[in-house]
């Protein structure tokens, strides 16, 4: 008869989809993703990985993403999306747009120790950890009080470029932004731009619309 190998002290075990076993409380998810921020990714990757994607599971669940925030949760998330590992800032990413979900966070995620550190990968980043970050910014622009920290943060430009992007999940979410961003009245009085001649489909409709509602530049107008 097969003896199980006992189980090695001080080691949680993750379900294959990155999740924690059932069971585990919320707060010791967030323990442990305290824990893995800190750690280099060379030594620590697969736990990062994992339990990056356990908050994504998690976090669906409104109480357990404010319970999140609540405990300081943000902090390690950023700390993951500024890691030098690409995979580590793609899975941070998704894991930030999922708590950006709920409105009750999304304050939260504009308050000044956290903001500037979503900034700097996104402005880095390639296409694929374009996708998540530019949903969270999406979420993130609702509130009043982040519109205008999103434009004296310079994400103006990269949401703008954003929504040309190959990627159509990546020009909704731009498009989404930027609307949000037409609210601020720096943005909204903007002299407008010169309208492109050239036929637009209906998503670059909407993205040029967009562009010259917040007096843009259309992608291909000529300069003057």
């Amino acid at each position: 008869r097969r003896v199980a190998a006992p189980r090695r002290p001080g080691r949680r075990r993750y379900c294959r989809n990155g999740q924690l076993k059932m069971g585990v409380a919320s707060s010791a998810l967030i323990d442990e993703l305290h824990t893995a921020s800190t750690m280099a990714d060379a030594v620590a990757l697969r736990r990062k990985l994992a339990v990056l994607r356990a908050v994504q599971a998690h976090a669906a669940t409104p109480s357990v993403s404010v319970q999140l925030v609540e405990q300081n949760g943000l902090q390690p998330l950023t700390r993951c999306y500024g890691s030098p590992h690409p995979m580590v800032r793609i899975e941070a990413a998704k894991a930030l747009a999922v708590v950006a979900r709920q409105p009750a966070n999304q304050g939260d995620m504009g308050l000044d120790n956290v903001l500037p550190a979503l900034v700097l990968p996104l402005l880095t980043g390639d296409e694929a950890l374009k996708e998540p970050a530019m949903e969270m910014l999406a979420l993130v622009s609702r509130p009043q009080a982040n519109k205008m920290k999103l434009v004296h943060e310079g994400l103006l430009g990269p949401i703008v470029e954003a929504t040309g992007s190959r990627n159509v999940k990546v020009q909704e979410h731009a498009i989404a932004t930027l609307e949000q961003m037409m609210h601020v009245p720096q943005v909204r009085a903007s002299p407008p731009a010169s309208p492109s001649r050239r036929p637009l489909a209906p998503q670059q409709s909407r993205a040029a619309t967009t562009r010259r509602g917040a007096g843009l530049r259309p992608r291909g107008a000529a300069r003057r």
